[in-house]
């Protein structure tokens, strides 16, 4: 048996070494740098002109290979029949699952020049820009014809996604390492997915949902969901719903969304109000919990998407253990994520809670990145996106499925704390790596004080988005279930 390499190898003479390691660093994997070819079976990085001059040393050999920039070698460069051409698509090839994993037959829309190879029978292409290989293997040597290795150190930018503005260039080398190194990069303790349904109360009917055929198309479709609740209604929920949560834990779920589901209260920064805020919150879930015997995860689901830095600290005060949002920016962003930050397990500031990302279930190719580099799919839905049944959700279930067919559906907090990393160092001691803080039993200091005005303001806007989704919208989308 063909002892496995455990640590990647960079050359010293790499200008590039510093990039290479912050996207090694991003699997966990531990690194070298060196001016020689190790002796033993090993996972080295060359640029073209490096890998040209060492290539009768390496070929024949146990080392997992991979090299990026033929063009620094003119035989490499000729060799491979290197060229730019204009590009559309990115695919990538389903010719060697175990190395593109979930991203196995996807494309990638793009608009952009692309260096392209010419390859001959002993190589099998794994990413096509329109058609022509970009990068492809041949047992354990691996080649891209990409030249640029991306800065993930840079100040990463509101919209930005760097799976996506840099797939070409970044992910060649992620699936080269996770493919050499396995166990030694970070993998998820189980790939889990969970759907998110903001807002509703916890009625027999709200909006385009029935709660009873709901549960029914979960337990068919083997589903999972949670349910953004809104604090403000913790004495409004239905006993004979609150006893199907009861009945089937492992299905159903609630997190909180918001204190009052105001507009954008969370982009409050004053301290003392938040702490007061996220008092009230917890009080009120707290109650709820009593009176109706659901537990409830001490997750926060930003209502509009929108918050504040500051608001990522007090959660961290008032004992929340993560929060859940579709943008990871803060309203009062100063540029102080990096691009590596973003992919990873989920986004952390300096201070205060991750921000685990969830999507809306548009394009598959996002939620396939995510399982990729282990993260959990998390899916966001509202209730007028179940306007025409359940049907349509399940189809995207399917697609999602075809990537990892060992994706389980669980219900968020338990999604959140399966989604724990773990990884062999290189001298096989296990290291573990978790985004969720510890729960903790914080004492409540105060709540957060309201004039008959503000609670008769609070009151009429709730019951406004009601009378929205029961009727408005119903109308508008579709009765649902």
């Amino acid at each position: 048996m063909v002892e496995k390499p455990v640590k990647v190898t960079f050359r010293a003479n790499d200008p590039n070494t510093a990039s290479l390691s912050l996207i090694a660093k991003l699997l966990g994997v531990d690194i070298e740098v060196a001016s020689s070819t190790p002796a033993m079976p090993s996972c080295l990085v060359l640029q073209g002109a490096d890998f040209e001059e060492l290539r009768p040393m390496l070929e024949g050999s146990p080392h997992f290979v991979f090299v990026y920039d033929l063009g620094s070698s003119p035989t490499l460069a000729a060799e491979f029949g290197l060229q730019r051409k204009p590009a559309r698509t990115l695919a990538v090839t389903r010719v060697e699952p175990a190395v593109t994993g979930p991203l196995s037959g996807l494309t990638l829309p793009v608009s952009s020049e692309s260096p392209t190879m010419k390859l001959d029978d002993r190589w099998k292409s794994l990413i096509e820009a329109d058609g022509n290989p970009v990068f492809a293997m041949s047992g354990r040597c691996f080649v891209t014809s990409h030249a640029t290795v991306p800065d993930l150190s840079l100040s990463a930018t509101p919209g930005h996604e760097p799976f996506r503005d840099h797939f070409a260039e970044l992910f060649p080398l992620l699936m080269f390492l996770r493919h050499a190194l396995d166990n030694h990069c970070w993998q998820a303790e189980e790939a889990c997915a969970t759907l998110i349904i903001d807002d509703p109360l916890l009625r027999s009917r709200y909006g385009c949902i029935k709660f009873d055929p709901l549960l029914r198309e979960l337990n068919s479709h083997d589903v999972a969901a949670t349910f953004a609740f809104i604090p403000w209604n913790f004495s409004r929920t239905d006993p004979q719903v609150a006893e199907q949560f009861r009945k089937s834990p492992d299905r159903l779920s609630i997190c909180v969304h918001g204190c009052d589901h105001t507009k954008a209260e969370f982009t409050e920064t004053d301290s003392g109000r938040l702490d007061a805020m996220l008092a009230t919150a917890m009080i009120r879930m707290r109650k709820h919990e009593s009176d109706y015997q659901i537990p409830f995860d001490p997750i926060m689901v930003f209502p509009q998407g929108r918050f504040s830095r500051e608001s990522l600290d007090a959660l961290e005060r008032t004992g929340f253990s993560a929060a859940v949002n579709t943008t990871a920016f803060p309203v009062n962003y100063s540029g102080d994520l990096t691009s590596s930050a973003m992919l990873d397990l989920a986004p952390v500031y300096p201070s205060g809670l991750a921000v685990w990302r969830r999507r809306y279930p548009v394009d598959v190719f996002n939620f396939a990145c995510d399982m990729f580099l282990q993260r959990p799919v998390i899916v966001v839905q509202h209730h007028h996106d179940f306007a025409r049944g359940f049907s349509p959700f399940a189809a995207f279930v399917d697609q999602i499925r075809a990537l990892n067919p060992r994706l389980k559906w669980r219900p968020l907090g338990q999604t959140l704390a399966k989604s724990t990393w773990r990884r062999r160092d290189a001298d096989g001691k296990v290291q573990t790596r978790s985004m969720l803080a510890e729960q903790r039993d914080v004492p409540i200091a105060r709540m957060a004080t309201y004039s008959p005005h503000k609670r008769a303001s609070i009151s009429i806007r709730r019951h406004l988005s009601e009378f929205r989704d029961q009727y408005v919208h119903r109308w508008k989308f579709g009765r649902g279930f």
